[in-house]
């Protein structure tokens, strides 16, 4: 698989949100309003249009976010050709992929919060490690007819991503969020361009606007409670401050004879995937750098296998993991 495929694989709503304060990370109620911002997100009720701007492209999505008797109930419609939805609930999520005509069900597992656009793309309040991210309170403004308090998050080292985020004055709900380079150049933005947060949402918001009938029905593993990370094989030697290595999974590729080994390593907020492959004779020699908005991917070889890094950071972070990654680390 080349670094450009996993690119475009990736989470097309994935977009990391993160917030700040003042000068002193303890000194205001920046923290604060983080921790009421990751409540708001999955404790209201709401529903609105989105906009999502990365690598020069826009994708429009349609979000209904309901608790109610407190079981969570979202649906979120890309408003485009495909028109695909994510529909989660308590205990599950199902993607209902129309022009595969495909539907995949799997467990909704509480660990794994990208499993929400949305929510998966919120740092929690422990999150945020002080000693490699500065939080600043940065003014007001006003997005989608609501106030909003601008929040700001600073990376202390050029390993990472900054950000700035508009919380809504009333409810701390993200309004518009930036992804910002060292420049502070805007590689990535999400904003509601309307938002309603009405008490109740009906039923009928929450099912599938599709008409799925002969569609193929595909069904995740069960989330197995307890399950102890595999041994990796492969290490990374060389990652920057505060990244450390959160995830490891093996699996074999359709027509594959050796499995991709996985690696994630993340400072908390960040995250780097580490692909490990065979690899293949009959392949075109690739490597280098490529990147898809913020998302940056490395790729290199070693000891006869193709090795891709690629995360949202910035290109000398996904190099520096890749370049480093050997048999047991070495």
């Amino acid at each position: 698989m080349s670094d450009a495929s996993r690119l475009r694989g990736r989470a097309g709503v994935a977009l990391v949100l993160v917030f700040g304060s003042v000068q002193s990370w303890a000194g205001d109620d920046s923290r604060q309003w983080l921790m009421r911002m990751a409540g708001a997100v999955e404790d209201l009720n709401y529903e609105g249009s989105l906009v999502h701007m990365y690598g020069g492209e826009a994708d429009i999505l349609r979000i209904v976010h309901r608790v109610k008797d407190g079981q969570v109930a979202e649906r979120i419609t890309a408003v485009d050709g495909k028109g695909r939805e994510i529909i989660r609930n308590d205990d599950q999520v199902t993607c209902i992929l129309p022009d595969q005509m495909a539907i995949h069900v799997e467990p909704r597992d509480p660990r794994a919060r990208e499993q929400s656009p949305l929510q998966g793309s919120l740092p929690t309040a422990d999150s945020l490690d002080e000693g490699l991210y500065d939080l600043a309170l940065d003014g007001r403004d006003t997005v989608a007819g609501r106030a909003a308090q601008i929040l700001t998050v600073q990376p202390m080292d050029p390993y990472r991503y900054g950000y700035r985020l508009w919380l809504d004055q009333g409810t701390a709900m993200p309004l518009k969020i930036q992804m910002r380079d060292e420049g502070g150049g805007v590689l990535e933005q999400i904003l509601f361009t309307e938002i309603r947060m009405p008490d109740d949402i009906p039923d009928a918001a929450l099912q599938p606007s599709l008409d799925t009938d002969g569609f193929k029905m595909m069904r995740g593993a069960p989330v197995r409670d307890g399950e102890e990370m595999p041994t990796a094989s492969w290490r990374a030697a060389d990652v920057p401050a505060g990244f450390t290595l959160t995830t490891v999974k093996s699996k074999y590729a359709p027509g594959a004879d050796m499995p991709t080994e996985q690696l994630v390593y993340s400072d908390g907020l960040a995250s780097v995937s580490v692909f490990i492959e065979a690899e293949q004779m009959q392949r075109t020699a690739v490597g280098g750098a490529s990147s898809m908005g913020a998302a940056n991917a490395y790729t290199t070889s070693r000891d006869g296998h193709l090795i891709t890094a690629v995360g949202e950071v910035p290109v000398r972070t996904v190099e520096r993991i890749a370049t480093s990654t050997a048999p047991g680390g070495r």
